[in-house]
């Protein structure tokens, strides 16, 4: 008779992937799975294998850095998977109706650059204050989080991309890809001497604000949806 996995060995495989740094659920699944099939064909040849040794075994065959690799991999997907969803919602923001309403944007903010005193500090104002609204809706997911964490709650790795990680990331990539100089009133006011510097600007702006808007609002308030197209369980769990 063929030896099969049990339930109570089954949860002792999703113990064993959280107790090895595997915090999402979609990820821990997978990896169970695979370390079930894994062992089931190692008892057709060795029935009398333990089920602690067979594990080891299995567990073996990931190398010396464990599931690590897998979840920066599985991580810089999802990553990815993001980063196409952002930019699938920036485009219709660039065709019409939405166009129009685009449009209005960058042409509110070139006339309040254009009237208004001291306008490069309106410029870094509106960065740093968009930057601080990402990084406040970061850290209400982490609290979050840690409340999951703590209640034994499962974690989706899209769900974290979502809230937490993608907008890390984004946040990253602007800090580090903006030009050092690009925030300096100096800089800045040399720009504003020109009106293509003024609408070069009011587009830039425009940009963040719709950036910023996407990633804070829009893929947050449909967020179930989101995670459901990557993990079809999630509504079942």
């Amino acid at each position: 008779m063929r030896r099969e996995i049990s339930n109570k060995e089954t949860k002792k495989l999703y113990d064993f992937t959280r107790a090895h740094y595997v915090e999402y659920y979609d990820l821990q699944t997978e990896l169970v799975d695979h370390l079930a099939n894994g062992i089931e064909l190692l008892w057709q040849e060795k029935p009398t294998l333990s089920f602690e040794d067979a594990l080891h075994i299995e567990f073996k065959k990931f190398g010396i850095f464990g599931f690590t690799d897998l979840v920066a991999e599985r991580l810089s997907k999802m990553n990815k998977r993001y980063n196409k969803l952002i930019l699938s919602i920036l485009k219709t923001y660039f065709t019409v109706p939405r166009l129009f309403l685009t449009t209005m944007m960058v042409l509110l903010i070139y006339v309040i650059l254009s009237t208004v005193a001291y306008k490069e500090y309106v410029v870094i104002g509106l960065f740093i204050m968009l930057l601080l609204v990402m990084l406040c809706k970061t850290m209400v997911y982490k609290i979050k989080q840690r409340k999951l964490k703590r209640g034994r709650q499962k974690l989706w790795m899209f769900e974290e991309v979502i809230y937490s990680h993608g907008q890390s990331f984004t946040l990253f990539q602007i800090l580090v890809f903006m030009p050092q100089h690009f925030l300096r009133p100096g800089f800045l006011l040399k720009i504003m001497n020109y009106t293509v510097g003024v609408v070069f600007l009011s587009v830039v702006l425009t940009l963040f604000l719709i950036g910023v808007y996407v990633i804070v609002h829009v893929i947050p308030s449909k967020a179930k949806e989101h995670i459901a197209n990557v993990h079809p369980e999630y509504n079942l769990v």
